[in-house]
């Protein structure tokens, strides 16, 4: 059994009477012997590092190529020449119309919007990797890997710190290190800050930790120093917070008040942090995807409601929460699952009650994961926002399957054998074994490559636009990308590479849905879709949920006109008119559109007639051919066919606009 490690104080561990230790099954014996040994965590530690070496050979992918162009004053894509210092300022209302000259942003994007996190602490990692070896993108994987590992050994001294070494200690290591939520510390070389960030906040644990049990003399100052490195390494650290409440309240052997006094100077570091943040122009706003909880409060509780659970729902070990935000299209299954996420967060408060109650360390890991995911839930859902929800929610996880599967019912129920709660939790204990246990450790090395199906979808698409030199001549035209990273990377890619790029490129709409194109001028096309394109989640990072069209509303792109003829009740368009400066057949254009799994040219309608482009098929676009329940969608090579002329008169397009 475990015990809290307490050098400096007289508990001991709790007592456990030989009447409620059931006997274990073999398998769980073996497994108890096998993490109870000294050398398990290193063995844990060897074996992730064996899977998240994967990642090494995948090269770079998307916001990989956005580094390197900042690291090289933007190689002629203006929107990008900043400091080196500065790789997450993505979007301000200076900038953002200069990467929408370059067909970048997309043109509904909010102009107002602010996308600019302060990272300077990542940013110098990056710098270090293009300094040092700029072509080798395996070396800037194995930069990552490194600081992956550094996190795991902050990770395993802090839970030497609270438990007592035995089978618990090592399945609770085992749970964090194994945990195929764990492939983002290698797979994305851009998303590297929130491994530093963790690395760094985790060591502050340590450190403070160490220090209030009097292990360590001038501790608290190296913990003080290194908490604004971490906080300026990303603002996931920020979670960290909600760990040394925790502590303070449950496990500090001076009490919660004393405890609580001495975390004043953390807090005093985060409110400096968050004014120099607000001082010097970073923070976000109208964005559809990331929320600032001091501007928009409601709304962040709002979507800490709905992200909280799910996020659990996937620590647990349910569906990835990457995926969640796609699920747009398919609300009914989108309700079913985040249903069964409440389910799971429902069912881990019932399970863990009996543990929580008369356990401290149970309850310092549940309040510190909850608090975690308070931060986590200010950005979109995705599994590299677990780093530190799992700090508190393996230990948790641990105790519950020691809980439930070494310890026998103290009372009978007749009709079952076994008390519900009892019977419940076993069953729930050995899912979790086996979900962690298992699938945990085979999935983190194929998730680790995740950037080369990221990578091979920008390369396909990449590939299927014109890459000679008079393509450098040309205003590239894309009227339904399957999402906007498919068109807006690519320039990013060729400029990094030195490849030759379109002189301009303009994103029309995307292809969630089938859409409508119409030609209603020898210089002008209208186009319409049943959903508007904001709507498709990677579509939204820059419109938010204040953003509005007006009816009639025109944006103006390199001397092309977006004008607005429809809204749907949320007031994003539906329905707009593009206005070109120059006849649609000039050689300065190329018009392109997706089919199958990469782009074409477009055929321009006639006047007066139509053409109906297919939504996307996203198992093709992932796999470069059609899954096997694909069908051939009715209006795949329809012909244009006459239309009649567009509706002019405002009442005609117009739709009923309420608040969201």
């Amino acid at each position: 059994m475990w015990q809290r490690a307490t050098s400096s104080t007289k508990k001991g561990p709790i007592p456990v009477h030989p009447s409620i230790v059931a006997p274990a099954s073999r398998p769980l014996t073996w497994l108890q012997r096998a993490l109870a040994h000294p050398r398990a965590p290193l063995g844990c530690v060897l074996l992730s590092a064996l899977l998240l070496s994967a990642a090494a050979t995948t090269g770079l992918a998307a916001d990989d190529y956005v580094h390197t162009l900042l690291l090289n004053h933007g190689q002629g894509i203006t929107g990008f020449d900043r400091q080196p210092w500065d790789l997450f300022h993505f979007a301000t209302p200076s900038v953002t119309p200069l990467l929408q000259q370059d067909g970048i942003l997309s043109w509904w994007d909010d102009p107002r919007a602010h996308l600019a996190f302060l990272r300077p602490i990542s940013a110098l990692t990056h710098y270090v990797d293009h300094a040092l070896f700029p072509n080798s993108s395996m070396l800037m994987h194995l930069h990552s890997l490194l600081w992956g590992l550094l996190v795991f050994a902050g990770v395993i001294r802090l839970y030497r710190q609270l438990m007592a070494p035995g089978w618990c200690f090592g399945l609770a290591v085992f749970l964090y290190v194994l945990d195929d939520a764990r492939s983002w510390f290698t797979s994305w070389v851009a998303g590297r800050n929130t491994v530093v960030a963790t690395a760094l906040s985790v060591w502050v644990l340590v450190l403070h930790i160490e220090h209030r049990h009097g292990r360590r003399t001038g501790f608290p100052w190296a913990a003080f120093a290194l908490w604004p490195l971490a906080l300026l390494a990303g603002e996931g650290s920020a979670a960290s917070v909600g760990y040394l409440i925790a502590y303070a309240l449950y496990c500090d052997p001076s009490g919660p008040r004393p405890a609580l006094r001495g975390l004043l100077p953390y807090v005093g570091t985060v409110m400096v942090w968050r004014g120099l943040y607000q001082a010097l122009g970073y923070g976000v706003q109208h964005s559809g995807l990331y929320i600032d909880p001091g501007r928009d409060p409601l709304g962040f509780a709002r979507q800490a409601l709905e992200h909280g659970p799910v996020l659990w729902f996937s620590q647990l070990g349910g569906p990835w929460s990457d995926h969640w935000s796609s699920l747009f299209v398919f609300p009914t299954l989108k309700a079913m699952l985040f249903g069964l996420a409440l389910l799971a967060a429902a069912l881990t408060a019932y399970l863990g009650w009996p543990v929580v109650r008369r356990d401290p360390l149970a309850r310092f890991c549940a309040l510190g994961a909850a608090l975690a995911l308070v931060p986590a839930s200010a950005a979109f859902p995705a599994d590299r926002l677990l780093n530190w929800v799992s700090i508190g929610a393996a230990p948790l996880l641990a105790l519950l399957i020691n809980h439930y599967l070494t310890t026998a019912p103290t009372q009978n129920n007749h009709a079952t054998g076994k008390p519900l709660r009892q019977r419940l939790g076993q069953t729930i204990a050995v899912g979790l074994l086996l979900v962690h246990g298992i699938l945990g450790p085979l999935t983190l090395g194929v998730r680790a490559r995740g950037s080369a199906t990221m990578r091979e979808i920008l390369e396909r698409a990449n590939a299927s636009v014109p890459q000679g030199a008079d393509i450098s001549e040309r205003k590239v035209v894309f009227l339904n990308p399957p999402a906007i990273p498919l068109a807006s990377y690519l320039p990013i890619m060729r400029a990094a590479r030195h490849e030759p790029r379109p002189a301009r490129q303009l994103i029309l709409s995307v292809g969630t849905t089938d859409l409508t194109v119409r030609r209603i001028g020898p210089r002008a096309l209208a186009l319409s879709a049943p959903i508007s394109p904001i709507w498709n989640p990677a579509s939204r990072l820059l419109y938010g949920r204040r953003s509005r069209f007006s009816l009639g509303e025109e944006r103006h792109i390199d001397g092309v006109t977006l004008r607005v003829t429809g809204l749907d009740s949320h007031g994003a368009p539906t329905t707009f008119e593009a206005h070109f400066p120059e006849s649609l057949e000039s050689d300065d254009y190329l018009f392109m559109e997706w089919r199958g799994s990469r782009y074409v040219p477009f055929a321009l309608p006639a006047q007066g007639q139509t053409r109906v482009l297919p939504a996307a098929d996203y198992v093709e676009v992932v796999l470069g051919q059609k899954g096997p329940f694909a069908a051939e969608h009715p209006h795949a090579h329809d012909p244009p066919v006459a239309s009649p002329p567009p509706q002019t008169a405002p009442e005609q397009v117009v739709h009923h606009r309420s608040t969201p």
